[in-house]
Protein backbone atom coordinates (compact mmCIF):
# COMPACT_ATOMS: atom_id res chain seq x y z
CA UNK A 1 0.00 0.00 0.00
CA UNK A 2 2.99 2.01 1.29
CA UNK A 3 4.37 1.51 -2.28
CA UNK A 4 1.49 2.18 -4.33
CA UNK A 5 1.35 5.77 -2.84
CA UNK A 6 4.35 6.98 -3.39
CA UNK A 7 4.03 5.37 -7.17
CA UNK A 8 0.96 7.67 -7.34
CA UNK A 9 2.64 10.67 -5.99
CA UNK A 10 5.80 10.10 -8.70
CA UNK A 11 3.19 10.09 -11.22
CA UNK A 12 1.40 13.18 -10.07
CA UNK A 13 4.33 15.03 -9.78
CA UNK A 14 6.01 13.79 -13.22
CA UNK A 15 2.45 14.99 -14.80
CA UNK A 16 2.37 18.50 -13.35
CA UNK A 17 6.47 18.72 -14.30
CA UNK A 18 5.60 17.22 -18.51
CA UNK A 19 2.61 19.53 -18.80
CA UNK A 20 4.00 22.72 -17.73
CA UNK A 21 7.47 22.88 -17.97
CA UNK A 22 9.20 26.29 -17.13
CA UNK A 23 9.40 28.90 -19.94
CA UNK A 24 12.15 29.86 -21.90
CA UNK A 25 12.41 33.68 -21.49
CA UNK A 26 15.17 33.73 -24.52
CA UNK A 27 14.43 34.15 -28.48
CA UNK A 28 14.91 30.90 -29.58
CA UNK A 29 15.03 30.86 -33.77
CA UNK A 30 14.20 27.80 -35.23
CA UNK A 31 12.28 28.88 -38.76
CA UNK A 32 12.48 31.20 -41.70
CA UNK A 33 10.24 33.64 -40.37
CA UNK A 34 11.46 33.74 -36.59
CA UNK A 35 15.03 34.89 -38.37
CA UNK A 36 13.98 36.95 -40.75
CA UNK A 37 11.78 39.12 -37.92
CA UNK A 38 15.36 39.03 -36.32
CA UNK A 39 17.55 40.05 -39.35
CA UNK A 40 14.48 42.91 -40.03
CA UNK A 41 14.88 44.05 -36.33
CA UNK A 42 18.54 44.11 -37.33
CA UNK A 43 18.18 46.05 -40.56
CA UNK A 44 15.88 48.49 -38.82
CA UNK A 45 19.07 49.10 -36.14
CA UNK A 46 21.59 49.81 -38.84
CA UNK A 47 19.53 52.00 -40.59
CA UNK A 48 19.20 54.51 -37.49
CA UNK A 49 22.82 54.68 -37.89
CA UNK A 50 23.39 54.74 -41.66
CA UNK A 51 25.17 51.94 -41.01
CA UNK A 52 25.77 49.02 -43.75
CA UNK A 53 24.03 45.81 -43.25
CA UNK A 54 26.80 42.95 -42.10
CA UNK A 55 27.01 39.72 -44.71
CA UNK A 56 25.11 37.04 -43.30
CA UNK A 57 26.73 33.91 -43.03
CA UNK A 58 24.90 31.07 -42.60
CA UNK A 59 26.08 28.70 -39.92
CA UNK A 60 24.58 24.83 -38.67
CA UNK A 61 25.88 22.50 -36.10
CA UNK A 62 25.56 19.05 -35.43
CA UNK A 63 25.88 17.73 -32.04
CA UNK A 64 27.49 14.03 -32.30
CA UNK A 65 28.63 13.26 -28.69
CA UNK A 66 27.18 15.23 -25.48
CA UNK A 67 28.41 14.39 -21.74
CA UNK A 68 26.98 16.17 -19.23
CA UNK A 69 28.46 17.23 -15.78
CA UNK A 70 27.20 19.31 -12.67
CA UNK A 71 27.62 22.92 -14.48
CA UNK A 72 29.02 22.30 -17.93
CA UNK A 73 28.81 20.38 -21.01
CA UNK A 74 31.00 17.96 -22.83
CA UNK A 75 30.44 18.36 -26.88
CA UNK A 76 31.54 17.42 -30.19
CA UNK A 77 30.24 17.35 -33.41
CA UNK A 78 30.24 19.14 -36.67
CA UNK A 79 29.59 22.84 -37.43
CA UNK A 80 29.67 24.04 -40.92
CA UNK A 81 29.60 27.93 -42.55
CA UNK A 82 28.27 28.92 -46.04
CA UNK A 83 30.09 31.83 -47.80
CA UNK A 84 29.32 33.84 -50.62
CA UNK A 85 31.65 32.49 -53.48
CA UNK A 86 34.83 34.39 -53.44
CA UNK A 87 34.28 35.13 -49.66
CA UNK A 88 38.10 36.06 -48.74
CA UNK A 89 40.04 33.53 -47.19
CA UNK A 90 41.39 35.28 -44.04
CA UNK A 91 37.60 35.97 -42.75
CA UNK A 92 36.52 32.21 -43.23
CA UNK A 93 37.99 30.79 -39.43
CA UNK A 94 36.07 28.86 -36.81
CA UNK A 95 33.60 30.80 -35.40
CA UNK A 96 33.81 31.38 -31.25
CA UNK A 97 31.83 29.06 -28.54
CA UNK A 98 31.09 31.69 -26.18
CA UNK A 99 30.95 30.33 -22.97
CA UNK A 100 33.55 28.05 -23.27
CA UNK A 101 35.37 26.77 -20.64
CA UNK A 102 37.35 23.47 -21.88
CA UNK A 103 40.23 23.36 -24.71
CA UNK A 104 38.96 23.81 -27.79
CA UNK A 105 40.07 21.44 -30.58
CA UNK A 106 38.85 22.09 -34.19
CA UNK A 107 39.89 20.84 -37.57
CA UNK A 108 38.65 21.59 -41.12
CA UNK A 109 37.00 18.47 -42.52
CA UNK A 110 35.73 19.66 -46.01
CA UNK A 111 35.15 22.75 -48.08
CA UNK A 112 33.21 22.64 -51.43
CA UNK A 113 31.27 24.92 -53.83
CA UNK A 114 27.42 24.87 -54.81
CA UNK A 115 25.34 27.03 -55.71
CA UNK A 116 27.39 30.27 -55.79
CA UNK A 117 28.28 29.35 -51.73
CA UNK A 118 31.11 27.64 -50.34
CA UNK A 119 30.72 25.79 -47.74
CA UNK A 120 33.21 25.15 -45.17
CA UNK A 121 33.00 22.50 -41.97
CA UNK A 122 34.80 21.73 -39.42
CA UNK A 123 35.07 18.74 -36.54
CA UNK A 124 34.96 20.45 -33.01
CA UNK A 125 35.28 18.96 -29.71
CA UNK A 126 35.26 21.04 -26.00
CA UNK A 127 33.31 21.99 -23.16
CA UNK A 128 31.28 24.38 -22.42
CA UNK A 129 29.86 26.26 -18.99
CA UNK A 130 25.94 25.59 -18.53
CA UNK A 131 23.86 26.81 -15.29
CA UNK A 132 21.49 23.88 -14.72
CA UNK A 133 18.44 24.23 -12.41
CA UNK A 134 18.37 20.89 -10.48
CA UNK A 135 15.66 21.62 -8.10
CA UNK A 136 13.05 19.39 -9.92
CA UNK A 137 15.62 16.65 -10.20
CA UNK A 138 14.76 13.74 -11.19
CA UNK A 139 11.99 14.94 -13.14
CA UNK A 140 14.09 18.27 -13.89
CA UNK A 141 14.33 19.08 -17.73
CA UNK A 142 18.29 20.24 -18.90
CA UNK A 143 18.43 23.12 -21.68
CA UNK A 144 21.78 23.17 -23.30
CA UNK A 145 23.01 26.71 -24.91
CA UNK A 146 25.37 26.55 -27.18
CA UNK A 147 26.35 30.40 -28.12
CA UNK A 148 28.12 30.75 -31.37
CA UNK A 149 29.84 34.31 -32.47
CA UNK A 150 32.17 35.07 -35.73
CA UNK A 151 35.70 34.56 -34.68
CA UNK A 152 36.08 38.25 -35.52
CA UNK A 153 33.41 40.50 -34.01
CA UNK A 154 34.95 43.39 -36.13
CA UNK A 155 34.73 41.29 -39.19
CA UNK A 156 31.49 42.76 -40.64
CA UNK A 157 29.17 39.43 -40.72
CA UNK A 158 26.89 37.89 -38.81
CA UNK A 159 25.95 34.48 -38.18
CA UNK A 160 22.15 33.50 -39.01
CA UNK A 161 20.53 30.05 -38.36
CA UNK A 162 21.23 27.27 -41.34
CA UNK A 163 17.63 25.94 -40.45
CA UNK A 164 17.38 24.80 -44.62
CA UNK A 165 20.04 22.49 -43.74
CA UNK A 166 18.48 20.58 -41.02
CA UNK A 167 15.27 19.39 -43.56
Amino acid sequence: MVGFVFLAGILWIWAITSRFPELNPQTVLVNDEGIDRGLQEMHMAFDEINGAYPQEIPTGILIENLTMTNQSVKISGYLWQKYPQGYPDEHINFPQLTDQIGGLVNEEVYRYTQNGQQTVGWFFSTEIQQRFDNRLYPLDQAIIKIQIEPSKLTSGYVLVPAVLDYD
